[in-house]
């Protein structure tokens, strides 16, 4: 048999022509942005968060199948799902004009090029934060922690842009305890986070951040 031939005609063409100017493209690509990797003939989205996967299956036309496999290289096993594009498919073909890098490359840049910006950042911070607190040694006061998780040159334009969007503090970008690939944006303002977690729209966040136990700590004698 010879080699499988790519099936994109022009209606495909004309689709992506469409979907491109859309706000659904830049949704799109910070999925890909964050959760993507390459494959020998594919660019696969894979992420244990089923639902964005399920999104973005849902948003590119002819994408394949999703699929879910069992991860056994941490300490407790985790469901991983995934959904490919074939690496000639109009959407790949454009995303790597904007300087795509696999999730491993640890220098991935922010995308150039047009797409609706906001969209972009408010899907990606989604996926990419998580909510905790911290305790101060020195007074014993509990404070609230959100942190983004991405590369040096995505989290810099992300906290100019929501500085500049919604008035919050730019904050520095810190090296990940754990990985010299991955980055860390902090803010641990009990005014700004819950404004942040209501501009991205991480509903379930904003109600955790409500519930957390904040302030100085009762030691019971």
């Amino acid at each position: 048999m010879g080699s499988q031939k790519v099936r994109f005609d022009e209606d495909d063409l004309k689709w992506f022509d469409v979907f491109y100017e859309s706000n659904e493209f830049a949704e799109a690509l910070a999925i890909m942005w964050g959760c993507g990797s390459h494959l020998v003939d594919s660019f696969v989205v894979r992420t244990v968060n089923r639902q964005a996967v399920e999104r973005f299956h849902s948003l590119v036309h002819k994408a394949r199948p999703i699929y879910s496999y069992l991860c056994t290289d941490k300490k407790k096993p985790y469901t991983q799902w995934a959904c490919s594009l074939h690496h000639q498919h109009p959407f790949v073909l454009k995303i790597k004009t904007m300087g795509w890098l696999p999730i491993q490359h640890g220098d991935k840049p922010y995308p150039v090029g047009q797409f609706d910006e906001e969209t972009f950042i408010k899907t990606y911070t989604q996926l990419h934060h998580s909510l905790d607190t911290s305790r101060s040694r020195e007074t014993g006061y509990i404070r609230p922690r959100l942190r983004f998780h991405g590369t040096q040159g995505v989290l810099e334009r992300i906290t100019v842009y929501l500085s500049e969007r919604i008035s919050v503090k730019k904050k520095k970008v810190q090296n990940h305890h754990g990985t010299d690939k991955t980055k860390i944006l902090q803010y641990t303002s009990k005014k700004e986070i819950p404004h942040i977690l209501e501009y991205i729209g991480a509903t379930a966040s904003l109600e955790k951040y409500h519930s957390l136990q904040l302030g100085y700590e009762r030691t019971i004698k």
